[in-house]
């Protein structure tokens, strides 16, 4: 396939391979997920962490597409790396204490996507990304709330064998992850 004549295929520059670097430490991370899943739901929590991180590094991918890398953006994209390298280190604890750093890191580099998009982007490519932000944010927002879910519903289990009588020695403690 060529390219016609009014389409130049541009080269991936320096800064953009150094990004995919980066997104491939974090799918390394992921491999832990995969490596101590002990069952279908582990497998399924592994797929609820790859889908919404490969969407945002296509997310970047597009967004390079239809924004020139100048110096501006290779700060940009510098800031998005360091927000993913959080992300990753975050992995291994998601679900548990690692979910809000998770989602916090998750956030920043949705909000630095928006943030250029609403700066830079143009035409569909704008518009499309502004469809979609309520569904990245919401994300980020679900990571951070996925370490409180689990403390949650055990005390509220806690709670309720104690108001049976099961369990009068339980103190409640709703802390979050820690």
């Amino acid at each position: 396939m060529t390219a016609s004549a009014h389409e130049r295929p541009s080269a991936v520059s320096s800064i953009e391979h150094f990004f995919d670097l980066v997104f491939v430490s974090v799918i390394t991370q992921i491999t832990q997920l995969v490596e101590h899943a002990h069952g279908a739901m582990d497998f399924l929590r592994a797929l609820l962490v790859l889908v919404p991180i490969w969407w945002m590094y296509a997310g970047y991918a597009w967004l390079t597409n239809n924004v020139r890398v100048t110096w501006q953006m290779r700060l940009v994209l510098i800031a998005a790396m360091a927000g993913f390298l959080m992300v990753a280190m975050a992995i291994p604890e998601v679900f548990g204490a690692g979910a809000l750093t998770f989602g916090l890191s998750y956030l920043f580099v949705v909000v630095l996507h928006l943030g250029v998009f609403a700066l830079k982007g143009q035409g569909a490519a704008a518009k499309a990304i502004f469809g979609v932000a309520p569904f990245n944010l919401g994300a980020s927002v679900l990571f951070m709330g996925s370490g409180y879910e689990v403390r949650f519903a055990g005390a509220t289990t806690a709670l309720v064998q104690d108001r049976r009588g099961v369990s009068p020695g339980y103190r409640l403690k709703l802390t979050g992850p820690t």
